[in-house]
């Protein structure tokens, strides 16, 4: 079924006076210097900490080539890049191969919903982790605070690399 479709045209008049007058170029040209310091520290403490890295993504690819599966967590925005990071393994990143086993644990509505009404949300991802974990399999949780109750519940109760 088509709906009508009304064509109008986009007419732009001069903006008023104290829109014009705000320099909008001096304000993203600062908001962009002080995006770059915070760039700068933040890989400069990414350097202090270059050995955990190796020893993650190490476990990662032992992992993944041992068979294991890893499964990823996390709340808000860092649901998004566990879901990102996943997609990741599981499709296509940089060149043709096989998929790896890469579970995010945030995908699932009614999981998700029916756990969070059942035994609160803290459990929502041990549960998750309890049934589908296996012994050998990783568990990465994003986290911009660390202290989010649910990732903390499971790192401490799951059993898995984490």
């Amino acid at each position: 079924m088509g709906y009508p479709v009304k064509n109008e045209a986009v007419i732009l008049r001069p903006p008023i006076e104290s829109v014009a007058s705000f320099d909008y170029h001096e304000a993203i040209v600062r908001a962009l210097n002080c995006h770059w310091k915070m760039l700068d520290i933040a890989l400069a403490q990414f350097k202090t900490r270059a050995a955990v890295f190796t020893e993650v993504a190490a476990r990662l690819i032992e992992t993944l080539r041992t068979g294991h599966k890893v499964l990823v967590a996390g709340n808000g925005g860092s649901a998004a890049e566990a879901q990102h990071f996943a997609a990741e393994f599981v499709g296509r990143f940089k060149r043709e191969r096989s998929p790896y086993a890469v579970l995010s644990l945030t995908t699932d509505t009614s999981i998700l919903t029916a756990v969070s009404n059942d035994y609160g949300y803290q459990d929502v991802f041990a549960r998750q982790v309890n049934a589908f974990g296996q012994p050998g399999d990783m568990l990465i949780a994003f986290s911009t605070s660390g202290e989010s109750e649910n990732l903390v519940r499971v790192a401490t109760v799951s059993g898995i690399t984490i």
